[in-house]
């Protein structure tokens, strides 16, 4: 079953439910590994059993959670290998919307745009890395929607959201989100001249620097 087919068969209230355990998972508010307890979640999100239970296997279809038998749901751990394919994926989905993305831009859209990378921007200075996470999100959700295309967008924010535990970020420092911000403006700007080129040559570097982190850990063992 796709996600998309999850998002279909779940209640509106379910639905709900998902979005808000997902925002935590992006907000780096469990760690890799943590088992989820029913009893807890329950009382955290004010839902039922039942509700919860849905929340969850729907959640483990995205690859957000591990389901264990028997045992429950814990957070998905990191798997360098798979990291590396969702961003080679990544790569082929968001290039090829980049000409869609140009041709229906708006000025408007920059400017949505540009708040959005300013507030990730500013987020690396005053916020925490939970916030950090959702503001870079905000941004690639804002920019991918922009294709026009609802399941190449869902595809694309699935990859980058929850494939990818927020805990694994390319950004081991404060100068490694800084540059993840200035390729934020650096696409903004290449979509303002509608420069095409301009536009593929910084979002290739700013996805693949998914494999450059990946190298790095690898290295420090």
């Amino acid at each position: 079953m796709t996600a998309k087919e999850v998002d279909d068969q779940t209640s509106e209230s379910n639905r709900r439910l998902v979005f808000r355990i997902k925002q935590d998972i992006i907000a780096n508010r469990y760690r890799a590994g943590e088992w989820l307890r029913l009893a807890d979640l329950e009382q955290r999100y004010a839902a039922s059993r039942n509700e919860v239970r849905k929340a969850l296997a729907a959640l483990a279809t995205l690859r957000a959670l591990e389901h264990v038998e028997n045992y429950g749901y814990r957070l998905a751990t990191y798997d360098a290998d798979q990291a590396r394919q969702n961003a080679e994926v990544r790569l082929v989905l968001e290039t090829a919307a980049a000409a869609w993305i140009i041709e229906r831009m708006r000025g408007e859209d920059i400017v949505t745009l540009r708040e959005k990378a300013e507030k990730f921007a500013w987020s690396i200075e005053h916020a925490d890395l939970g916030e950090i996470d959702l503001s870079n999100h905000d941004f690639h959700r804002a920019l991918i929607a922009l294709c026009g295309n609802a399941t190449m967008a869902h595809m694309v924010n699935e990859l980058r959201e929850l494939a990818l535990p927020s805990q694994y970020r390319p950004w081991t420092t404060v100068s490694g989100m800084r540059r993840s911000a200035e390729q934020h403006f650096a696409m903004i700007d290449a979509l303002e001249r509608r420069d095409l080129e301009g536009f593929l040559s910084v979002t290739t570097a700013h996805i693949r620097r998914w494999n450059d982190a990946d190298d790095d850990r690898l290295a420090r063992g």
